[in-house]
C-alpha cells in the first residue's frame, strides 16, 4: 500500500495483528465497522464531530475530510493485506 499518510501504513499493519489473535479479532473487525460508518465520508457523523473541534480556530472542512481519508486508507490497507 503506498500511502499518502504514513500512520494509516502503520496502523494497518497494528490492525492486522489485533484481527489475527482470537482474543482481540471480534472487537477489531467491529472497530473496522464503526469506523467504514462514522468516518467514510467527508459528511459522515465521525468526520463531522472531528471537524466540529476546529471551529472558531482552524477548519473543520479540512479536517473533515483529513479524517475521511485517513479513516479511508486504514481500510483500504487492511481489505488489501487481507486479499
Amino acid at each position: 500500500m503506498s500511502s499518502t499518510w504514513p500512520v494509516a501504513a502503520r496502523s494497518s499493519t497494528l490492525f492486522l495483528v489485533l484481527l489475527a489473535d482470537p482474543r482481540s479479532a471480534e472487537v477489531a473487525k467491529q472497530a473496522l465497522a464503526f469506523m467504514t460508518d462514522l468516518f467514510a465520508t467527508p459528511d459522515s457523523v465521525g468526520s463531522l464531530m472531528a471537524g466540529r473541534v476546529e471551529e472558531g480556530v482552524g477548519e473543520p472542512a479540512n479536517v473533515a475530510a483529513s479524517v475521511s481519508i485517513l479513516a479511508g486508507e486504514l481500510i483500504e490497507g487492511v481489505a488489501a493485506a487481507r486479499d
